[in-house]
């Protein structure tokens, strides 16, 4: 079976670089205000012969070169806004080191695509719900294209329940869960690329599936002594 390794980059005011060893263990555990909604979607829209795990930098030890995922995973996904850029090419840098394919989606690429161009295997742009199932397979095959674009807007009805259980090992070191209800905006700020990803017309997912969505996320971020008394 293969592996995927997806990564969302860690950004932030007070970004400083890990060192490993004793000195990674006796730092306090970091914590992050929003769950990984992003990466727990497209874990979900991965086909079920492919072993997904989510790393997130914001709340783990920054990957280095001594990390060495090039035995434990046969690709590299990374995703962010043009802020993580920066970082998702060192990432990438080191997976080239590795050996291992990366690929990079979100909205940092897909509004930046030729800052990426020549440092990512692959690039996805736009919503994944159809490319990134696709890329999958054609990549399973060995004949993949170098550039994914989603140009139609997916229907939100058809979209699948994110994938908590590879984050939930470290669940309590989110502030908030996310649920995701809609998207497109009809507001054309000038500070807001949203319109340019989701388009002017909100997409509504509907009510069943976002209180589905929702009853998953609650059970899969429970504590473990609360899930444990809900298995009783």
């Amino acid at each position: 079976m293969s592996r995927i390794l997806l990564v969302s980059p860690r950004f932030d005011s007070e970004f400083t670089r890990a060192t490993g060893g004793a000195a990674a263990a006796k730092r306090p555990k970091r914590k992050s205000l929003m769950v990984p909604l992003h990466l727990a979607t497209v874990s979900a829209l991965t086909p079920d012969d492919v072993e997904v795990d989510i790393y997130d930098e914001s709340v783990l030890d920054e990957i280095h070169v001594e990390s060495d995922f090039a035995s434990r995973y046969d690709l590299v996904g990374v995703t962010g806004y043009i802020a993580h850029l920066p970082r998702a090419k060192e990432i990438a840098s080191l997976c080239r080191q590795w050996g291992v394919p990366v690929v990079i989606g979100g909205p940092g690429v897909t509004g930046s695509p030729d800052q990426c161009r020549g440092l990512f295997d692959v690039l996805l742009l736009g919503e994944a719900e159809l490319t990134w199932p696709r890329f999958i397979r054609e990549w399973q095959k060995g004949a993949h294209l170098k550039e994914y674009r989603q140009v139609d807007r997916p229907d939100l009805a058809d979209s699948r329940p994110p994938r908590w259980h590879s984050i939930a090992p470290y669940i309590d070191r989110y502030l908030m869960g996310g649920v995701q209800t809609t998207r497109g905006c009809p507001y054309d700020c000038e500070f807001c690329d949203v319109i340019h990803l989701f388009g002017r017309k909100p997409r509504h997912k509907p009510i069943d599936c976002v209180m589905e969505h929702a009853v998953i996320e609650r059970h899969s971020s429970a504590p473990p002594r609360a899930a444990a008394r809900r298995a009783r």
